[in-house]
């Protein structure tokens, strides 16, 4: 998904991340809950050694991929917030796909246009 194995590595961490941060929040306990804070930190550390392995960023990039980020996490927050709003399996269930509808958006329409831009195969 990214340019090189590195950003694919940190994309991996990060999607790791954000399935074991629900579970923490659900069920799975605090062990979880940290494993997934952990593990966002990592990716993000992965992300931001990955910069400079980027021979031309310019700042539509970086601005892209900061947009994607960000609908990533805040779909995440949309599908945790359905557990507040509506106490409905339904209403839950319409809230949790708009959550994962905006973060496959951020995810595979925001970020990996960014990462496509620079693919290895594109270089010639």
């Amino acid at each position: 998904m990214g340019a090189n194995s590195t950003q694919a590595l940190g994309v991996a961490i990060f999607l790791l991340a954000f399935t074991c941060l629900p579970v923490g929040l659900v069920g799975g306990g605090i062990i979880f809950y940290l494993l997934g804070l952990a593990l966002l930190g990592v990716s993000l550390a992965i992300f931001v050694k990955c910069k400079p392995l980027e021979n031309a960023e310019n700042l539509g990039k970086q601005i892209m991929i900061l947009v994607g980020v960000l609908l990533a996490f805040l779909g995440f927050v949309i599908s945790e917030l359905s557990l507040a709003v509506t106490s409905s399996v339904t209403g839950r269930l319409v809230i949790v796909l708009v959550g994962m509808a905006v973060s496959l958006f951020g995810i595979l329409g925001i970020l990996n246009k960014a990462y496509l831009r620079n693919a290895i195969w594109k270089k010639g």
